[in-house]
Order: C-alpha cells, then sequence, then structure tokens
C-alpha cells in the first residue's frame, strides 16, 4: 500500500515515507505537511491512535488526515471520524478517487493557511488603527485646548489694552499740567509702561511672537485686531 500510494502521487506531490505509526506522528510534527495519509493497520501505533495524537499537537492539529481501512462498516467510519480524521477512504479505491479526495483536502488546507495569515495581517492593522485613532483623539484634545487657552489670554488682554491707552493719554496730557502736580504724572507714566510690557507678553503667548502695534488712533491693539482691521480695510 506504501509503495502504491506513492507510486501515484509521486508525479503531483512531494511524498514523505513512514514505516509506522510512531514514525507517522513525528514526521508530521517535523515536516508540517498539507495532508497525511494514514492506514488503519500499521506498526507500533495504529491509524485510528495515530490520528489522536496528531490532532492532541497544536502545530499539527489542522492538517487534514485521510484512514485507509478494508473495513467499509458503521463502526469504522464512526471510529475514524471520532479519532479526528478529515476522510475516510475504504479499500479498494480507484486512482481517480484518491487524486480527487487528496486534490481536495490540499487546496482545503492551503486555503485555510492562506486565510490564517490574512487575518493577522487584518487583526496587525486594525491594531494600527486603534494606536493612531488614540493618537489623533490625544492630539485634539491638546489643539482645543490650545485654542481655547489663546480665547482667554485675548479676552484677558482687551481690558489691558484699554488700561495702557488710558494710562498713554494721561502721560502725554501731564505735560499741561501744573508743575506741582507732575510728580504724578511721572507714577502714570511708570504704570503705562509696565503695563505695556504686560500687555506685550500677553500678546506673545496669544498671536504667536508678534507684539503690539501702534495704530494712527494712538491706540494699542494686539496683532490679532490690526490684522482683522486690515482686512477689513482693503475690502473696503
Amino acid at each position: 500500500m506504501l509503495r502504491f500510494l506513492k507510486s501515484q502521487l509521486t508525479a503531483h506531490y512531494q511524498v514523505i515515507e513512514a514505516v509506522d505509526g510512531q514514525q507517522a506522528i513525528n514526521k508530521s510534527a517535523q515536516f508540517l505537511p498539507d495532508l497525511i495519509l494514514l492506514d488503519m493497520m500499521m506498526p507500533e501505533k495504529d491509524g485510528l491512535q495515530a490520528c489522536r495524537e496528531i490532532r492532541q499537537h497544536t502545530p499539527t492539529q489542522s492538517i487534514p488526515v485521510v484512514l485507509i481501512t478494508a473495513r467499509a462498516d458503521e463502526e469504522t467510519k464512526l471510529a475514524a471520524l471520532e479519532a479526528g480524521a478529515s476522510d475516510f477512504l475504504p479499500k479498494p479505491f480507484s486512482t481517480t478517487e484518491l487524486h480527487v479526495r487528496v486534490k481536495n483536502l490540499v487546496d482545503y488546507h492551503q486555503y485555510q493557511l492562506k486565510l490564517s495569515r490574512q487575518n493577522q495581517v487584518l487583526e496587525s492593522t486594525i491594531d494600527q488603527l486603534k494606536e493612531t485613532e488614540t493618537q489623533l483623539v490625544q492630539s485634539e484634545k491638546l489643539a482645543s485646548l490650545g485654542r481655547m487657552s489663546a480665547g482667554i489670554i485675548h479676552e484677558i488682554n482687551n481690558p489691558l489694552n484699554y488700561a495702557t491707552t488710558g494710562l498713554y493719554s494721561l502721560r502725554n496730557k501731564g505735560k499741561y499740567l501744573a508743575p506741582n502736580r507732575r510728580a504724578n504724572t511721572t507714577i502714570f507714566s511708570r504704570m503705562s509702561k509696565t503695563a505695556l510690557n504686560a500687555s506685550r507678553i500677553s500678546c506673545r503667548t496669544c498671536a504667536s511672537s508678534r507684539i503690539l502695534a501702534m495704530s494712527n488712533s494712538t491706540r494699542w491693539r494686539c496683532p490679532r485686531s490690526w490684522i482683522l482691521h486690515s482686512v477689513s480695510s482693503a475690502a473696503n
């Protein structure tokens, strides 16, 4: 039987021989073939026992196994299926039936291997997408926090601009005061410079590295309002 199977399958497949059940188990784990053909009657271990042990090992448990026997009764078929056999081939059988069964099982096994590899690639891709999504969510949160901080700083900067403008006007009008009242004007001038510096620091935070710009109305404005004013003027 071993020589007959080898002569029929060598032309289409690479055939690995095993002379007994234990050798079949060992070579199955070593070479991981696409199909295993087991005779029910073998030395050392019979086909049923060899099939059970092949199914118990993780590397070989998905390999198709075909049991060949001269007994074609219902009890033998059930025993073969319970042992984990993928198919049952009763003797005598034709070479056409042998080739068809072998081809179908080999193609099925190769398809399962291909599907398993694709599933692994898909799982890896899904993990990468989840990681990318997490990074995007974190980036969006940071961007939202930055926009909120810029808005808060801009709102804080508006009162400083009004105060700076008022102090600047007081400093200019101090020239017209009596000499005995100019001491207070000097204090206002120092306060104006301090507020101006504070306003400049805020605007650097609010509008990147820009500083305050003096408009024609002698009012200090942040670069953001100055840009908006320029755009509206160009539109007009």
